[in-house]
C-alpha cells in the first residue's frame, strides 16, 4: 500500500512538472486516463497557482491537499466526507482511492484542514501538492 501511495504522489509531481505552463489557452487542463479502477484525472496547475511553502521551500498549489483514503471505503464515501469537510474534488486517482482537494483556505488553516482530515480513521495520508521535487533541500540530484 505504501508503494501505491508513493507512486500516486510521484506521478501527481511528475505530471505537474511536465504540463506546468504547457496550456496553450491558459485554461486549467486536466489528464485523463481510465482504468479498471474507474479513472484517473490530476489537476494541473497555473503558474499564478503555486506558492512556495516555508517549510520546505517546495512550490505547492495553493490551497489544494492530497487525500489519500483507506481501500476499505468505497468511493462515493470519501467523495462525501470531502464535500462534507468544505473541499472540492480537482483530481482523482480512484484505483488507489487519491484525491486532490481544494480548499479556500491557506497557510495554519489550511495545515488545521489536513490534521482535521489526518484524524478521520478512513483517512490514511493528508499532504501539500507539491509540484517541484527538485527543489526539496532532501532530494538527492
Amino acid at each position: 500500500m505504501l508503494f501505491s501511495l508513493a507512486r500516486a504522489g510521484a506521478l501527481v509531481s511528475t505530471l505537474a512538472l511536465l504540463n506546468v505552463g504547457c496550456e496553450k489557452d491558459g485554461s486549467t487542463s486536466f489528464l485523463s486516463t481510465s482504468s479498471e479502477g474507474g479513472g484517473s484525472s490530476f489537476f494541473i496547475p497555473k503558474p499564478e497557482d503555486l506558492v512556495e511553502d516555508p517549510e520546505t521551500g517546495l512550490k505547492v498549489i495553493r490551497g489544494t491537499l492530497n487525500i489519500h483514503f483507506s481501500p476499505k471505503i468505497p468511493r462515493e464515501e470519501a467523495e462525501k466526507a470531502i464535500a462534507a469537510s468544505g473541499g472540492e474534488i480537482v483530481g482523482y486517482d480512484h484505483a488507489v482511492n487519491f484525491f486532490q482537494v481544494r480548499f479556500k483556505l491557506e497557510g495554519a488553516e489550511l495545515d488545521k484542514k489536513r490534521i482535521e482530515l489526518l484524524s478521520s480513521k478512513n483517512v490514511e495520508m493528508v499532504t501539500a501538492t507539491s509540484v517541484s521535487v527538485h527543489e526539496d533541500p532532501y532530494y538527492v540530484k
